[in-house]
Protein backbone atom coordinates (compact mmCIF):
# COMPACT_ATOMS: atom_id res chain seq x y z
CA UNK A 1 0.00 0.00 0.00
CA UNK A 2 3.24 2.34 0.81
CA UNK A 3 3.55 2.32 -3.02
CA UNK A 4 0.19 3.25 -3.77
CA UNK A 5 0.48 6.23 -1.37
CA UNK A 6 3.80 7.22 -3.62
CA UNK A 7 2.39 7.68 -6.87
CA UNK A 8 1.83 10.68 -8.65
CA UNK A 9 -1.95 10.47 -8.50
CA UNK A 10 -2.54 14.13 -10.15
CA UNK A 11 -0.59 12.85 -13.23
CA UNK A 12 -2.98 9.52 -13.48
CA UNK A 13 -6.28 11.78 -12.91
CA UNK A 14 -5.14 14.01 -15.36
CA UNK A 15 -4.26 11.19 -17.92
CA UNK A 16 -7.24 9.45 -17.34
CA UNK A 17 -9.42 13.00 -17.22
CA UNK A 18 -7.58 13.76 -20.62
CA UNK A 19 -8.98 10.01 -21.97
CA UNK A 20 -12.43 10.22 -20.64
CA UNK A 21 -12.58 13.20 -22.73
CA UNK A 22 -11.33 11.50 -26.08
CA UNK A 23 -14.17 8.78 -25.03
CA UNK A 24 -16.47 11.47 -24.68
CA UNK A 25 -15.94 12.96 -28.27
CA UNK A 26 -15.70 9.78 -29.81
CA UNK A 27 -19.05 8.78 -28.35
CA UNK A 28 -20.48 11.55 -29.86
CA UNK A 29 -19.58 10.30 -33.11
CA UNK A 30 -22.11 7.75 -34.75
CA UNK A 31 -22.47 3.96 -34.41
CA UNK A 32 -18.62 3.74 -35.41
CA UNK A 33 -17.84 6.30 -32.47
CA UNK A 34 -19.83 4.50 -29.88
CA UNK A 35 -18.05 1.52 -30.80
CA UNK A 36 -14.55 3.06 -30.82
CA UNK A 37 -15.36 4.87 -27.27
CA UNK A 38 -16.11 1.27 -25.58
CA UNK A 39 -12.77 -0.05 -27.64
CA UNK A 40 -11.35 2.80 -25.70
CA UNK A 41 -12.60 2.84 -22.37
CA UNK A 42 -11.99 -1.04 -21.89
CA UNK A 43 -8.30 -0.03 -23.08
CA UNK A 44 -8.22 2.58 -20.30
CA UNK A 45 -9.52 0.17 -17.91
CA UNK A 46 -7.06 -2.62 -18.70
CA UNK A 47 -4.21 0.18 -18.65
CA UNK A 48 -5.32 1.91 -15.25
CA UNK A 49 -4.86 -1.90 -13.79
CA UNK A 50 -1.86 -3.05 -15.26
CA UNK A 51 -0.19 0.45 -14.60
CA UNK A 52 -1.02 -0.06 -10.81
CA UNK A 53 0.07 -3.56 -10.99
CA UNK A 54 3.18 -2.60 -12.22
CA UNK A 55 3.42 0.32 -9.82
CA UNK A 56 4.07 -2.67 -7.12
CA UNK A 57 6.74 -4.43 -8.48
CA UNK A 58 10.52 -4.30 -7.39
CA UNK A 59 11.61 -2.36 -10.63
CA UNK A 60 15.19 -3.43 -9.28
CA UNK A 61 13.78 -7.44 -9.58
CA UNK A 62 13.36 -6.89 -13.33
CA UNK A 63 16.86 -6.77 -14.14
CA UNK A 64 17.43 -10.32 -12.51
CA UNK A 65 15.15 -11.62 -15.16
CA UNK A 66 16.83 -9.47 -17.96
CA UNK A 67 18.18 -12.29 -19.88
CA UNK A 68 14.68 -14.14 -19.77
CA UNK A 69 12.64 -10.69 -21.02
CA UNK A 70 15.10 -9.83 -23.77
CA UNK A 71 14.76 -13.44 -24.94
CA UNK A 72 10.90 -13.73 -24.50
CA UNK A 73 11.00 -9.92 -26.48
CA UNK A 74 12.70 -11.70 -29.38
CA UNK A 75 10.16 -14.86 -29.24
CA UNK A 76 7.54 -12.42 -29.41
CA UNK A 77 9.20 -10.47 -32.38
CA UNK A 78 9.78 -13.98 -34.52
CA UNK A 79 6.10 -14.61 -33.95
CA UNK A 80 5.26 -11.47 -35.88
CA UNK A 81 6.73 -13.05 -38.96
CA UNK A 82 4.78 -15.81 -38.59
CA UNK A 83 1.91 -15.60 -41.52
CA UNK A 84 -0.97 -16.75 -39.67
CA UNK A 85 -0.08 -15.14 -36.00
CA UNK A 86 1.38 -11.90 -37.46
CA UNK A 87 -0.97 -9.53 -38.93
CA UNK A 88 0.18 -6.86 -41.67
CA UNK A 89 -1.28 -3.48 -41.40
CA UNK A 90 -0.19 -0.70 -43.76
CA UNK A 91 2.19 -3.03 -45.20
CA UNK A 92 4.48 -3.81 -42.40
CA UNK A 93 3.42 -7.52 -40.74
CA UNK A 94 4.58 -5.58 -36.79
CA UNK A 95 0.84 -6.60 -35.02
CA UNK A 96 -0.11 -9.85 -32.99
CA UNK A 97 -4.37 -9.79 -32.76
CA UNK A 98 -5.60 -12.58 -30.49
CA UNK A 99 -9.58 -11.83 -28.87
CA UNK A 100 -9.85 -8.62 -30.94
CA UNK A 101 -6.97 -6.73 -29.28
CA UNK A 102 -3.67 -6.09 -31.25
CA UNK A 103 -0.51 -5.29 -29.85
CA UNK A 104 3.01 -3.89 -31.68
CA UNK A 105 5.72 -6.83 -30.02
CA UNK A 106 7.93 -3.61 -31.33
CA UNK A 107 6.45 -1.30 -28.47
CA UNK A 108 7.06 -4.37 -25.90
CA UNK A 109 10.79 -4.44 -27.15
CA UNK A 110 11.25 -0.99 -26.59
CA UNK A 111 10.78 -1.34 -22.76
CA UNK A 112 12.52 -4.80 -22.63
CA UNK A 113 16.18 -2.86 -24.63
CA UNK A 114 15.88 -0.48 -21.68
CA UNK A 115 15.87 -2.73 -18.74
CA UNK A 116 18.51 -5.41 -20.70
CA UNK A 117 20.86 -2.37 -20.89
CA UNK A 118 19.94 -0.64 -17.88
CA UNK A 119 21.15 -4.45 -16.01
CA UNK A 120 23.98 -4.27 -18.68
CA UNK A 121 25.35 -1.20 -17.89
CA UNK A 122 24.72 -1.82 -14.08
CA UNK A 123 26.87 -4.38 -14.20
CA UNK A 124 29.99 -2.97 -16.70
CA UNK A 125 29.73 0.35 -15.01
CA UNK A 126 33.43 0.78 -14.31
CA UNK A 127 34.43 -0.65 -17.90
CA UNK A 128 31.81 1.03 -19.57
CA UNK A 129 33.86 3.95 -20.96
CA UNK A 130 36.25 1.20 -23.30
CA UNK A 131 35.44 0.47 -26.70
CA UNK A 132 35.29 -3.02 -26.25
CA UNK A 133 32.17 -2.67 -24.00
CA UNK A 134 29.92 -1.18 -26.94
CA UNK A 135 30.18 -4.67 -28.60
CA UNK A 136 27.30 -6.71 -26.49
CA UNK A 137 24.90 -3.79 -26.19
CA UNK A 138 24.76 -2.65 -29.75
CA UNK A 139 24.24 -6.30 -30.17
CA UNK A 140 21.21 -6.70 -27.96
CA UNK A 141 20.16 -3.18 -29.98
CA UNK A 142 20.79 -4.21 -33.71
CA UNK A 143 19.04 -8.11 -33.13
CA UNK A 144 16.25 -6.26 -32.73
CA UNK A 145 15.72 -3.67 -34.73
CA UNK A 146 17.23 -6.00 -37.80
CA UNK A 147 14.04 -8.34 -36.94
CA UNK A 148 12.01 -5.27 -37.04
CA UNK A 149 13.11 -3.84 -40.30
CA UNK A 150 12.32 -7.68 -42.20
CA UNK A 151 8.62 -6.22 -41.00
CA UNK A 152 9.41 -4.03 -42.53
CA UNK A 153 9.18 -1.26 -39.68
CA UNK A 154 12.38 1.18 -40.35
CA UNK A 155 10.94 3.83 -38.14
CA UNK A 156 11.05 1.38 -35.87
CA UNK A 157 14.15 -0.18 -36.01
CA UNK A 158 15.72 3.39 -36.03
CA UNK A 159 13.94 4.04 -32.86
CA UNK A 160 16.46 1.08 -31.26
CA UNK A 161 19.44 2.83 -31.95
CA UNK A 162 18.54 5.73 -30.72
CA UNK A 163 17.44 3.71 -27.50
CA UNK A 164 21.16 2.36 -27.65
CA UNK A 165 22.63 5.37 -27.91
CA UNK A 166 20.95 7.10 -25.32
CA UNK A 167 21.43 4.53 -22.63
CA UNK A 168 24.90 4.29 -23.47
CA UNK A 169 25.41 8.20 -23.00
CA UNK A 170 23.52 8.10 -20.16
CA UNK A 171 25.78 5.05 -19.01
CA UNK A 172 29.11 6.89 -19.45
CA UNK A 173 30.44 5.60 -22.31
CA UNK A 174 32.59 7.53 -24.21
CA UNK A 175 30.93 10.35 -26.50
CA UNK A 176 33.44 9.89 -28.69
CA UNK A 177 32.86 6.85 -29.88
CA UNK A 178 28.93 7.10 -29.62
CA UNK A 179 29.89 10.30 -32.15
CA UNK A 180 31.52 8.26 -34.82
CA UNK A 181 29.16 5.69 -34.11
CA UNK A 182 26.42 7.94 -35.00
CA UNK A 183 27.81 9.50 -37.83
CA UNK A 184 29.18 5.50 -39.44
Amino acid sequence: MERFARLDWVSIFLAVAATLMGVVVLYGGGITGEELAQRKLLWLVLCVVVMLVFANINYQLLGSFAPIIYASGILILLLVLVPFIGKEVKGARSWIRFFGLGFQPAEFMKLVLVITLSKYLVLRESEIGKLKELIIPTVLAVVPALLIGVQPDLGGAVMFMAILFGMLFIGGANTSVLFGFAII
